[in-house]
């Protein structure tokens, strides 16, 4: 016995037929407007999220038609005001799905698409196509590990790199999405591919294991980032402080993954075994009137801690080694 169909509703034409007016003015698809005089003052935000999805997933980029990802769903929901078991709903997706295919194709409307979705068609109001780091591939998302580093450890960077690639990242990526630069889309794959070749592989082990902690933090615990505006009441988006963190990695038994000996050894471009980096870096505490990490006196009985005043008594401490030395004895406690 086949199964009874689920009855789908209209739902609210509303918001769709605006973005058919704007998709009409911006295609030029009707030859009784003149379109060197009239202009529409503000793109709705369904118009830009429709084309801005069009403009990622070109089918004559990525060579097939692009699925929907439950993220794009939800954005779709937001600026359509439409429940997912609409018609409308439905036939938003069409079009989307229809304009990705139109960008691969020739002719003056496939055209005239390209240009708006590349910010080369002129005269147009109110209309923002802006790209973020998820539109491009191959940029690492500097800003994200701040939320896993200390200070020491993030200026331990700078200094490893000598530049600093957090505000130079930004100030590339605002000129890539406010003007469109090019040079600066290329400059943000090029830091990026020179940070992943000079930053020393262990450092990304322990950075990438703490990014990870921190997005099964945020699946869990979705609240914990997200925090009410007090005079609209809108729900949006925030950042754990520090303290935190490091209380949800003490709650979690993993305080040793946030211990800062794991990314200032290799920093320091002190050559010594994983496993004894890792015992080191067991003898850690979270001191709570701080909020910050510190280390038990058995650290001192480590065979890390050992080697380092080792090399200083043979006068063979190096600068980095000497950095994690005085860094260790300053949080003793």
């Amino acid at each position: 016995m086949l199964g009874k169909r689920k009855d789908l509703t209209m739902g609210n034409i509303e918001c769709p037929q605006s973005l058919t007016s704007e998709i009409i003015y911006l295609l030029h698809l009707k030859e009784d407007i003149d379109y060197g005089e009239s202009k529409i003052v503000k793109f709705s935000h369904l118009t830009q999220f429709v084309l801005r999805y069009s403009f990622n997933h070109s089918v004559s980029k990525v060579g097939k038609l692009p699925d929907i990802s439950s993220e794009e769903h939800r954005a779709l929901q937001k600026y359509s005001n439409l429940r997912p078991d609409t018609v409308v709903y439905k036939a938003l997706r069409a079009l989307m799905i229809a304009l990705c295919t139109m960008g691969g194709l020739i002719g003056t409307i496939p055209d005239r698409l390209k240009a708006v979705q590349s910010g080369e068609a002129k005269g147009l109001v109110g209309l923002e196509i802006k790209k973020t780091i998820k539109d491009v591939g191959g940029i690492e998302p500097f800003h994200q590990w701040i939320l896993v580093l200390s200070r020491t450890e993030v200026q331990a960077v700078i200094d490893y790199l000598g530049s600093n690639i957090f505000k130079d990242q930004q100030q590339l990526l605002t000129k890539m999405r406010e003007k469109g630069d090019l040079e600066a889309e290329k400059a943000l794959k090029k830091q990026t591919a020179h940070v992943k070749e000079t930053l020393p592989n262990q450092f990304f082990s322990v950075l990438y294991g703490r990014l990870k902690q921190m997005k099964i933090w945020k699946e869990s615990n979705p609240a914990v980032f997200q925090s009410k505006d007090p005079k609209t009441g809108q729900i949006k988006k925030t950042t754990p402080k520090r303290g935190e963190w490091l209380r949800h990695c003490k709650h979690t038994g993993k305080l040793d993954l946030v211990c800062e000996i794991s990314t200032l050894t290799p920093l320091g471009g002190i050559e010594i075994s994983t496993d004894y980096i890792r015992a080191a870096c067991l003898e850690v505490e979270l001191d709570d009137a701080t909020n910050d990490i510190v280390y038990k006196t058995k650290i001192r009985n480590t065979y890390l801690f050992k080697q380092l005043t080792s090399w200083q008594k043979d006068g063979g401490l190096s600068e980095g080694a000497l950095s994690l030395l005085n860094h260790i004895e300053a949080k003793i406690r």
